[in-house]
């Protein structure tokens, strides 16, 4: 037999180049917590930080929480709290099963919490259906923690546990370097030497709050959910708050608006002062230099009032 024919491609039905149009960003009325404004990253995409995130950093941290968990249990001797306990782990090893098999999201058990309505109502119109993978990673996160929240929550004497809280108080504990590093700099109130002119005052409080911004900042370095199995090298080097180090990672931010933020601090002050409001994320060392910043604030002048929303 000879070799086949030569075969031509016709590819004319094809939009041309000029033609291809973007559907992004959708428009409001095709917006929904399943579909973004943007297509957002979701588990199934490989080589993302969403599919590091459920594939990876959710098992391991939920595995962490499980051996917490069991090592609570066996510390204990009341049989009803032992019970009650065990109850809590079975539910957390099938939240494990269905996190590591992929199961559908299913709806939130009521457990008397005021969001429960929120979430089935949010399951039920948008991700009907959808499984760990394939929902938006960061909706399949929060319900992950939610689910977790809920093995305890429908329990008698465990409502109140944190699996988290040894690993909390373990690295903290590790972070005394840093902790001693910053506050001996701040040990003194904060003041401006004598003979300083207006300007040279304002260029302090400005030099001054553009590095506990970023000391702030770069707090959040240590997420016990971001680094999963850190050494103690490592978190003494993510929490340097050092001026050289501080100048080497600013590069590492990706979008820089700390200027603009000055200027809208600084305006506040000069219209009689105001109240800044801190949004805190995790307890340990950030919320040590959310502390220190808050510090800093009110004696400068910038702030008359923070308000910390836990």
């Amino acid at each position: 037999t000879g070799a086949p024919a030569r075969v031509t491609l016709h590819l004319g039905h094809l939009p041309g180049k000029t033609n291809i149009s973007v559907p992004y960003p959708r428009s409001p009325s095709r917006v929904d917590p399943n579909n973004p404004p943007w297509p957002a990253f979701r588990g199934y995409h490989r080589y993302s930080f969403a599919h590091a995130t459920m594939g990876v950093r959710l098992p391991t941290i939920l595995g962490k929480a499980i051996d917490d968990a069991s090592r609570t249990l066996n510390e204990q001797s009341s049989e009803d709290l032992i019970v009650d306990l065990a109850n809590c782990l079975e539910r957390m090893d099938q939240l494990m099963v269905d996190l590591s098999g992929n199961a559908k999201l299913r709806p939130i058990i009521d457990d008397d919490e005021a969001d429960v309505a929120l979430w089935n109502k949010e399951i039920a119109k948008y991700f009907q259906g959808k499984d760990f993978m394939n929902a938006p990673w960061l909706f399949a996160e929060a319900y992950k923690y939610r689910r977790l929240h809920e093995c305890f929550s429908v329990s008698k004497y465990w409502k109140d546990y944190d699996v988290f809280y040894r690993q909390k108080c373990d690295t903290f504990s590790r972070s005394a370097e840093a902790v001693f590093e910053l506050s001996m700099r701040f040990a003194e109130p904060f003041k401006h030497s004598e003979n300083l002119s207006d300007a040279e005052r304002l260029e302090a409080d400005r030099l001054m709050f553009l590095e506990l911004t970023q000391v702030c900042l770069w707090g959040n370095s240590t997420d016990l959910s971001l680094l999963i199995n850190m050494t103690e090298e490592q978190i003494k080097s993510l929490q340097s708050t050092g001026g050289d180090h501080l100048a080497a990672t600013e590069k590492n931010i990706l979008g820089n608006h700390l200027n603009r933020l000055w200027e809208t601090v600084k305006s506040t002050r000069e219209k009689t002062g105001g109240r800044i409001d801190f949004v805190l994320d995790n307890a340990g060392f950030e919320l040590y230099c959310d502390c220190v910043y808050a510090d800093f604030l009110i004696q400068s002048g910038l702030a008359k009032e923070i308000r910390f929303h836990g």
